[in-house]
């Protein structure tokens, strides 16, 4: 049996602005996207296991490309069997034709046409503006993406408290800067697509807040020593948080927020609810477990640039004094 060589190439990614590029969490209840640094994802990554900043799942670092990526690699592989077919067929053409005697009265010749190919793959589309950056207190690999991260994906450790500041910081950035992204697509005559982003971005501010003090609080109350464990999602329910916290440091959220506060961020809580399981539609339970009465069942909940700035500093506020609570018993 002949050997043969196997040929081998690779696919180069473009890398964004800052040196970026797009990975994607294999696992498939989650395959969440985010970027790496170039130079990190070559120096401070491992070949033998990467993790995702969401879920925290792990894996060898080749399996984390995303799907333009895979379709990408496929496209270039297949230009490159064809160019090198080509060249083959070029290459029997010539020799073919310098065969052919020059003299002969029937002349014959080969000509093979084609085989110019060439394609490109850019980042996964992303608004940049709305992207969360974030360098690990660990291992200082710097990665981003939009919604929130509870893991390095090159040391697989949470740093909850910075992240849980790098996440308000964007929340902030993305209701301020509303009115610019919709009047950029408005001026480029996307007024339906305008409205349906800003609407999305403002409910994101509602799902990314309840979920970045979600695992700040879980971070926190991991370190209190003799506390009894933590009910699975406990923190993203407003009332059994605040109870859990008042047991474990003898104070809740009915201290740190005034009736009006707590009722209001309980509303925005019931809001998130509603978003993240139901498309914000409005049923019975939430309007008994929030007292809004304003929606009636079947209706869709609206989430306004007031309510995202509002949430944001009621949020702010909770963290503050958790920390404060949890960093003077450390």
């Amino acid at each position: 049996m002949n050997n043969r060589s196997r040929d081998t190439f690779s696919v180069p990614f473009a890398t964004d602005a800052k040196g970026c590029f797009d990975r994607e969490c294999p696992s498939n209840e989650c395959l969440f996207v985010f970027k790496v640094n170039q130079e990190d994802w070559k120096n401070l990554f491992r070949e033998e296991e990467v993790f995702c900043p969401q879920c925290g799942h792990s894996e060898p670092a080749d399996h984390w490309h995303t799907q333009a990526q895979l379709r990408h690699a496929e496209k270039e592989a297949k230009n490159y069997m064809e160019r090198e077919i080509h060249k083959m067929f070029n290459d029997v053409a010539r020799d073919f034709n310098r065969s052919q005697p020059r003299s002969s009265f029937i002349t014959m010749s080969m000509k093979v046409t084609g085989g110019r190919y060439r394609s490109y793959t850019l980042p996964a589309p992303a608004l940049e503006a709305f992207e969360l950056d974030i360098t690990c207190s660990f291992c200082n690999s710097r990665f981003s993406m939009i919604g929130s991260a509870f893991f390095c994906p090159c040391c697989g450790r949470s740093s909850a408290e910075r992240m849980f500041d790098a996440s308000l910081g964007k929340t902030r950035t993305k209701f301020e800067q509303l009115d610019t992204v919709r009047s950029a697509l408005e001026n480029a005559g996307q007024r339906d697509q305008a409205a349906d982003l800003c609407r999305s971005i403002l409910e994101s501010c509602i799902l990314d807040l309840v979920g970045a003090l979600q695992r700040l609080a879980e971070e926190l109350y991991s370190r209190i020593q003799g506390a009894a464990s933590a009910p699975f999602n406990v923190f993203q329910r407003l009332n059994q948080s605040s109870a859990l916290w008042r047991t474990a440091i003898g104070e809740g959220f009915e201290d740190w927020l005034t009736p009006t506060e707590l009722e209001t961020l309980n509303v925005y809580y019931q809001k998130r609810h509603l978003l993240a399981h139901s498309e914000g539609i409005v049923d019975a339970q939430y309007i008994q477990r929030s007292g809004d009465t304003s929606y009636r069942e079947g209706q869709r909940i609206i989430i306004t640039a007031k309510d995202a700035a509002r949430m944001h500093g009621l949020i702010a506020t909770v963290a503050c004094k958790l920390r404060e609570h949890i960093h003077e018993e450390s």
